[in-house]
């Protein structure tokens, strides 16, 4: 994953990235998270925009979108 603009500060860093895809950037914190917590790493600020995509909570299920998933992936929206 490139960063487009890295900027550091005394209690951290913040990277900017473009828009990406939500499993991407998902993954990506899900890895910093981890490594936070070992203290491997300062704290983190990303900043970037992902792809349209719905998010179903832990309680949510598929039953409570409006709208059909073929309409939501025929216009380019996933759901995660």
């Amino acid at each position: 994953m490139r960063i487009e603009e890295e900027k550091r500060c005394n209690d951290g860093v913040l990277l900017e990235f473009s828009r990406r895809g939500y499993d991407e950037t998902a993954a990506l914190q899900e890895v910093l998270h981890a490594r936070r917590l070992r203290g491997a790493i300062s704290d983190v600020v990303l900043l970037l925009e992902h792809h349209p995509c719905i998010t179903i909570g832990r309680n949510g299920g598929h039953d409570h979108l409006l709208a059909d998933s073929g309409v939501l992936a025929r216009n380019g929206v996933s759901i995660h």
